[in-house]
């Protein structure tokens, strides 16, 4: 069973004789302090509501009838996700991880098509693409 079927544009069927070529990405690499700045800033945010809660006093959060913790908690995080997603593609990105598993597998659907005589090329192309990984 192949893990990967290629198609041509236009056609419904998987072609056996098509090869695969890994496609481009964009992106930029993690840095660790930028990991490191992102925990200072959400354990001072944490201290810092813990101060203002002390100070001021705010009443006990009610939740309405009918809505449950985790529905309010999902949708806080769906929102937080929301607000943090353009924000991530500036300092994480998974360009390399990426160029490399698209390398690994266009190499590995190029060796299924592959006849007896060009077997030992494709190979040597799946370990490359398998050593970068």
């Amino acid at each position: 069973m192949a893990l990967v079927q290629v198609h041509t544009s236009g056609s419904e069927e998987a072609q056996p004789d098509v090869t695969a070529a890994a496609a481009e990405t964009s992106g930029t690499t993690p840095r660790r302090q930028v990991v490191a700045a992102s925990f200072a800033a959400i354990s001072l945010a944490w201290l810092l509501s813990i101060t203002i809660n002390a100070a001021f006093k705010p009443p006990a959060l009610v939740i309405p009838a009918g809505i449950g913790l985790f529905a309010m908690l999902y949708a806080v995080t769906q929102g937080l996700e929301r607000l943090l997603e353009p924000i991530t593609s500036f300092f994480f990105c998974t360009k390399t991880h990426t160029e490399n598993r698209n390398a690994t597998l266009a190499a590995a659907v190029n060796l299924q098509a592959a006849a007896n005589d060009e077997l030992p090329a494709k190979l040597t192309e799946l370990a490359k693409a398998a050593k970068v990984s």
